[in-house]
């Protein structure tokens, strides 16, 4: 699992997670400073806070 925080041009932040494979996708991140993302938010409920939080599922 990643977690990672991802921000748009317009310094929006969101949290991210990725169940994918973990060194694949620091190996691809690390080697760009913007990618496009295929994602769909979720709710994220840890000790009593809710989140929005993007469940990525491809990184391009």
């Amino acid at each position: 699992m990643l977690k990672t925080v991802l921000e748009d041009a317009k310094g929006s932040r969101l949290e991210g997670i990725s169940f994918g494979d973990v060194k694949a996708d620091l190996h691809y991140t690390e080697s760009k400073d913007t990618v496009c993302l295929l994602y769909y938010p979720e709710i994220n409920e840890f000790q009593g806070r809710r989140t929005v939080q993007a469940v990525i599922e491809s990184w391009r």
